[in-house]
């Protein structure tokens, strides 16, 4: 600060000293009110002299500390210098979505750092240490996309065998699936919140027998069936039908489930 200051008429003048004071007793830190008192003159102005040396000791001191906390030259630099574990390295490919979140985060743990005189080397293990927590506790998918493919088929099977056996293995799954987007698309309206709900409903298989429950109570549709399915099972009910050793109350039986099948799309 100069040791001189414009007035209020233009004219140039000392601070008086009183002022000085208000503005050294502002900084909370002793030290720095120390450092500040040290370059008043003897009548409470500022020594232009001085007020050089104190900013040259304090800039020197500051690239000292950057030195000692390894502080890059700019907070772009931590990224630049950011070498993940070879398991994560993915993550921090600019094409790759599922890391989107963890390079954002790590963008604003960077300007925290830098502010923060934070530098590289606890930069490096905070991330580090972020990414091993993160994957152990399954917040990070660490796993290859063959791994994710195989995962995927398998769940696909598991629901094929949860609707299987709860609708009976004569069941047409295509086309129960066919008839679930189709009440979906036909129910929610043109409404995309509607639709994504229902779709994410219909992402399991029991979400699914849910979805064609209810689309059977509105439209009193009966369960779709293979039609090989169908003339098989006509085909084992008629035999037995025929069979002269069979009771009149089981004809009666094996003549409604032939009505029912009968009456299946």
């Amino acid at each position: 600060m100069a040791d001189e200051i414009i007035q209020e008429n233009g004219t140039q003048g000392t601070p008086p000293e009183n002022d000085m004071n208000t503005f050294i007793e502002s900084f909370n830190d002793n030290a720095q009110k120390k450092a500040f008192r040290e370059t008043l003159n003897e009548d409470g102005s500022f020594n232009r002299e001085k007020i050089r040396d104190l900013a040259g000791r304090m800039l020197a001191e500051r690239r000292n500390l950057s030195r000692i906390n390894e502080m890059p030259e700019s907070v772009e630099k931590f990224k630049e210098l950011y070498k993940p574990d070879e398991k994560f390295a993915n993550l921090f490919n600019e094409e790759n979505k599922n890391g989107e979140k963890i390079r954002k985060m790590f963008d604003s743990l960077d300007l925290m750092c830098m502010s923060n005189t934070i530098g590289q080397s606890k930069n490096k293990a905070v991330k580090d240490f972020l990414l091993k927590t993160f994957a152990d506790n399954g917040l990070i998918d660490m796993r290859s996309q063959e791994e994710k493919e195989a995962l995927e088929q398998q769940k696909q099977e598991d629901q094929k065998e949860i609707l299987q056996n709860a609708l009976g293995a004569n069941t047409d799954l295509d086309k129960v699936n066919s008839i679930i987007d189709q009440f979906i698309e036909d129910e929610s309206d043109d409404d995309e919140d509607t639709k994504t709900v229902l779709n994410a409903i219909k992402s399991s298989a029991k979400g699914k027998l849910i979805l064609y429950s209810l689309r059977n109570r509105i439209y009193g549709k009966p369960v779709p069936v293979m039609k090989t399915e169908i003339g098989n099972s006509l085909k084992a009910l008629q035999k037995e039908y025929d069979d002269p050793n069979t009771t009149r109350e089981r004809r009666k039986e094996l003549a409604e489930q032939m009505n029912e099948i009968e009456g299946i799309e």
